[in-house]
């Protein structure tokens, strides 16, 4: 187990090519934490150290509820980078999504993602890894934003775009949530995000993604290419949110995320208009006359009944 200064380690909460998290007590001052730490095979590659702290001060300079906050930075006696972090008890959206997610639970936490994302593309940051398994729920099960770790500067509050990746660099991000433009390796700005979110909004409607394939080039041509498949005729009412948000050409998307979050509540309001119109069918005339058919037929059992009962104690 990997010893870490100033902290207790109780167990490996995930790993990865890159990092290790633990969770941990912080011992001088008694809380629990998510402890990363660099990969021991990853020590002597200087690039990946830069990468691996830039995120920890990223997310140090977002001070935002549904982010994930940094408490502490430091290097281990055998040179491996690390930082903790909030502790995020309550899992991750991806176990939700396989769970079942009702409708009005899917605007809280996409609304809590996108308050997130525009308040890191303010302060001039696209995240490019949206993703289920990098949005966490914390003690109070609201949302919170994780994973800065591809997360690339922009000009603070407008579309001027992260560098595009060179001929020679890779693409990262995960392929199911990724923008046609990061699936080019074009230039990235907010409208990338966004495009992420109207993928989770598909999935946690629909239980999957718009865009799957065998593997990421499959997947990345079905982003290019492929038409955003219909939603199930009783979440109709969100087909035009979810099609605005996978637009291919980012200047038909959402331009910035409170638009959508206005939108997707204004959407919810009408699908629970539409579910209560459903349950109180009788107030409608078409109810009424089921209605007034029905007490017809009591009162019909009614008389039979009594012309029964007159004929046999005659």
């Amino acid at each position: 187990m990997i010893q870490v200064p100033g902290y207790l380690i109780k167990r490996e909460v995930g790993v990865g090519g890159m990092a290790m998290v633990y969770l941990a007590v912080q011992t001088s001052l008694e809380r629990e934490v998510a402890l990363k730490v660099m990969n021991p095979a990853m020590v002597s590659d200087p690039s990946f150290s830069r990468r691996f702290m830039q995120e920890a001060r990223t997310l140090a300079s977002l001070a935002h509820p549904n982010i994930v906050a940094v408490y502490d930075v430091g290097i281990t006696d055998e040179k491996l980078h690390y930082f903790s972090m909030q502790h995020l008890p309550n899992g991750d959206f991806l176990k939700r999504i396989h769970n079942g997610t009702p409708e009005s639970e899917v605007v809280r936490v996409l609304a809590g993602v996108a308050r997130a994302l525009g308040y890191a593309h303010q302060r001039g940051f696209v995240h490019r890894d949206v993703a289920p398994g990098n949005v966490l729920f914390d003690i109070n099960d609201n949302p919170v934003l994780t994973d800065f770790g591809i997360a690339r500067a922009t000009s603070p509050s407008s579309l001027r775009a992260a560098p595009a990746a060179s001929a020679t660099s890779t693409v990262l991000g995960t392929p199911r949530y990724m923008s046609p433009e990061q699936t080019k390796g074009k230039a990235l700005d907010r409208r990338s995000d966004l495009y992420a979110i109207g993928v989770l909004l598909f999935e946690l409607l629909t239980g999957k993604v718009p865009f799957d394939g065998d593997d990421a080039l499959d997947i990345g041509i079905k982003h290019l290419k492929a038409r955003v498949p219909m939603l199930p005729p009783t979440l109709a009412p969100y087909q035009t949110v979810v099609e605005k948000m996978l637009a291919k050409d980012p200047d038909q998307r959402y331009q910035r995320g409170q638009p959508f979050i206005e939108t997707l509540y204004r959407v919810q309001a009408v699908a629970n208009e539409k579910t209560a119109g459903d349950v109180i069918a009788l107030a409608h005339p078409l109810g009424r006359r089921r209605l007034m058919l029905l007490v017809m037929l009591m009162l019909l059992i009614v008389a039979i009944a009594i012309a029964r009962t007159g004929a046999t104690n005659a």
